[in-house]
C-alpha cells in the first residue's frame, strides 16, 4: 500500500490556516513549495520515523500544449501514470489560459473537452501528481510530518522578517511591524520546536514496555 503526500499537505494547511499561501500561488507552485517543506520535515525533523520515508515517488507536473483547429475536442497526451494514486493526482485542462470542463479516459490518455476550442487557441492539458510514500503511514506519523512542515513554513517568514529588521531602523521597524512581530514569530517557532520534540519522543516510545 501507499500514502499520498496530499494527506500530509492537508494536515499542514489545517495547522497554518494560511489562506494567502493558497490563493497567491498556482497549483504547481503551491505543490512545489509544500514538497520542499515536506522534504525538510522528513530529512531534518523526523529522522526517527519507523517507516522508510525515503521510499517515495517525486512530484510530477506534466503539461502538453496544443493549438485549436476549430473542430477538434479530443486530445491525447503522451504520458499518464499506469496506476495513479487518486489522492495524489489531479488533471489540468485550460483553453486560452482559462480552466475548461472536460472528460478524461485513463486507458487512452485522452481529454475530451466539452466545447470546441476556437481556431488558434492555446490548449494546455496535463496533470499534477504530488507523489506518495510507498508505505502506509499512521495518522500519528502524518501529523508529525505536518508539524515539521509548519516549522519550515514559519522559518521562511522568520528569515524574511529578520532580514527586514536588519534593513530598517529600529523606529521604522516598530512602525512597520506593530506588536513586536519578530519576537512573536520567534516565540511561536520555539514553541513549535518544543512541540515536535515531544511528538517525536512520544512516537519513539510507542509500544515500549520497559527495560528487561
Amino acid at each position: 500500500m501507499a500514502t499520498s503526500k496530499m494527506e500530509v499537505f492537508d494536515r499542514f494547511l489545517s495547522l497554518v490556516k494560511d489562506t494567502e499561501l493558497c490563493t497567491l500561488l498556482t497549483d504547481q507552485d503551491m505543490s512545489e513549495l509544500l514538497d520542499l517543506f515536506l522534504d525538510e520535515s522528513v530529512s531534518v525533523r523526523f529522522k526517527n520515523c519507523k517507516k522508510d520515508l525515503s521510499d517515495a515517488t517525486p512530484a510530477v507536473f506534466y503539461r502538453e500544449s496544443f493549438v485549436g483547429d476549430g473542430s477538434t475536442v479530443s486530445y491525447v497526451i503522451a504520458q499518464y501514470p499506469a496506476t495513479p494514486n487518486e489522492s495524489s493526482i489531479s488533471l489540468f485542462a485550460q483553453v486560452g489560459g482559462a480552466d475548461v470542463p472536460y472528460g478524461f479516459t485513463e486507458a487512452t490518455k485522452t481529454f475530451l473537452l466539452s466545447a470546441t476550442p476556437v481556431l488558434g487557441a492555446t490548449v494546455v492539458l496535463g496533470y499534477d501528481d504530488v507523489g506518495q510514500f510507498n508505505e502506509d503511514l499512521t495518522s500519528q506519523e502524518l501529523w508529525i510530518l505536518a508539524h515539521g512542515m509548519m516549522i519550515s513554513w514559519r522559518s521562511s517568514f522568520l528569515n524574511h522578517t529578520t532580514a527586514l529588521k536588519n534593513r530598517l531602523t529600529s523606529k521604522d521597524f516598530k512602525a512597520f511591524s506593530p506588536a513586536n512581530l519578530l519576537e512573536k514569530l520567534i516565540e511561536l517557532q520555539q514553541y513549535s520546536e518544543t512541540q515536535i520534540r515531544r511528538l517525536t519522543v512520544s512516537y519513539s516510545f510507542d509500544g515500549f514496555s520497559g527495560f528487561n
